[in-house]
């Protein structure tokens, strides 16, 4: 602390120059107004409204982020009230007097070194740890790190096949918002198997199996990763079976078998849908790529389809051939209109210009003998393409799937379009010889 001198017995009300302008002034600022701190650069004091009303006022760093270089901010707590201050001073007075021989004169630190210590030295730390390259929010405090801070060191641990998609790192946060967040500020010291047994239990009871076990697999997965920042945080409880267990892999609805059955009820359907499907059983497209493809993503002369952000982010961005037969449905469709997308919804947008993509692709009610979904299309496609496909390889990057872990060989491959094109024609033609009416 900074030291001035000042006489004993006088009233703190009188003293001057001692810094107690700076507090005074933060205690006086009007909702929204901040004041910057001028012994700790970045620090400032800060007004904000509730939603109460009532105006809150604390302390707030700004500081580099090690690692994205963006500015972040950091509440430091609030300020304390005039009382506090004076009632710590007058401690620190007769605490300090207790000790001086007799005739020496105190000397007391300015007020806003007792009002702001807590503040500043907080401040100081964070710009410790950015210098030294690590992230403040994600440093473990005395009972190590928090679920929340545990779940956000998971999302920025470095991965061999890259950083998280966007899409999966907004699905982590918003599974932690909906069904952890009375537990987020809590550390991951203080979770142990009966207050994670419970958690579970109440978020099967009111959101069901698979939300709780998405939201335990989460937990996890932070575990894992705070267990390389937290020297002591223990190993995950252990929890009964099949508690975080995923559903199995459920089974194709149509079965080889009944493939010339199911297609001549899709030939009798009328309709984009039945083009829809179609495209989707040569193609094996995922439902969500499948309804979202536009005319700029199809090559007609090089007979390839660009998906750019298929499931797993841009980072898994692919193309697959054409097989003749699908070649030739892409270039009727798209002679068909002049939408931007291959398979646009059937009526203008609600809010004026064009139509988007087509929305709903499921079969109605009575429209086939058997029940299924739009996923089933691409478990036929993977179906047929296991009969005839020999190569192991091509099926996984036509459907877009991961290579197998640890596969060295795998790791040597890189596949152009190309390449798949007469394992793509394959399929088509085990479809084809099926039924598949093209």
């Amino acid at each position: 602390m900074a030291s001035r001198g000042t006489g004993m017995g006088k009233g703190l009300g009188k003293r001057n120059g001692n810094g107690r302008g700076l507090f005074r002034r933060a205690l006086a600022l009007k909702a929204n107004e901040t004041l910057d701190d001028p012994a700790v650069r970045g620090l400032r004091y800060v007004a904000r409204t509730l939603s109460d009303g009532s105006v809150r006022q604390y302390g707030e760093f700004r500081y580099k982020h090690p690692a994205t270089g963006k500015w972040e901010s950091k509440g430091l707590g609030s300020l304390p009230a005039w009382e506090q201050v004076q009632s710590e001073v007058e401690h620190y007075e007769v605490e300090q007097s207790a000790l001086l021989p007799d005739g020496a004169k105190l000397i007391v630190p300015p007020i806003d070194d007792f009002a702001f210590d807590q503040i500043r030295t907080e401040a100081r730390k964070i710009t410790g740890l950015v210098r030294q390259g690590l992230d403040p929010k994600l440093v473990a405090g005395v009972q190590g790190l928090t679920l929340e801070q545990a779940i956000e060191a998971h999302i920025a641990a470095p991965r061999n096949d890259g950083p998280l998609s966007p899409n999966t790192v907004k699905q982590y946060r918003k599974l932690a918002k909906l069904y952890l967040s009375d537990h987020l500020k809590t550390p991951l010291r203080r979770l142990d198997q009966a207050t994670l047994v419970t958690l579970l239990d109440t978020i099967n009871k009111e959101r069901g199996p698979s939300a709780s076990k998405m939201a335990g697999r989460l937990i996890r997965a932070a575990w894992g990763s705070a267990q390389f920042t937290d020297p002591r945080l223990p190993t995950f409880p252990t929890l009964r079976r099949g508690t975080l267990a995923g559903r199995p892999a459920r089974k194709a609805a149509i079965r080889p078998s009944q493939l010339p059955k199911f297609f001549k009820e899709l030939d009798k359907v009328k309709g984009r849908r039945k083009d829809v499907w179609l495209f989707g059983l040569m193609t094996g497209l995922r439902p969500t790529d499948l309804r979202s493809v536009r005319r700029e993503d199809i090559d007609l002369k090089g007979t390839v389809l660009h998906r750019p952000a298929p499931k797993g982010g841009e980072e898994r961005a692919f193309d697959v051939p054409l097989s003749c037969e699908a070649l030739a449905l892409a270039e009727r469709v798209l002679r068909s209109h002049n939408s931007e997308w291959l398979f646009p919804a059937g009526k203008r947008s609600p809010i004026g210009g064009e139509p988007g993509p087509i929305g709903n692709i499921k079969p109605r009610a009575g429209e086939f003998s058997m029940e299924w979904s739009p996923h089933d299309l691409r478990r036929i496609y993977a179906s047929a393409g296991a009969a005839v496909v020999t190569n192991g390889y091509h099926l996984k990057a036509l459907l877009n799937h991961a290579q197998p872990t640890g596969d060295t060989t795998s790791g040597y491959i890189g596949f152009e379009a190309d390449d798949l094109r007469p394992s793509q024609q394959a399929i088509t033609d085990r479809l084809v010889a099926k039924g598949l009416p093209v």
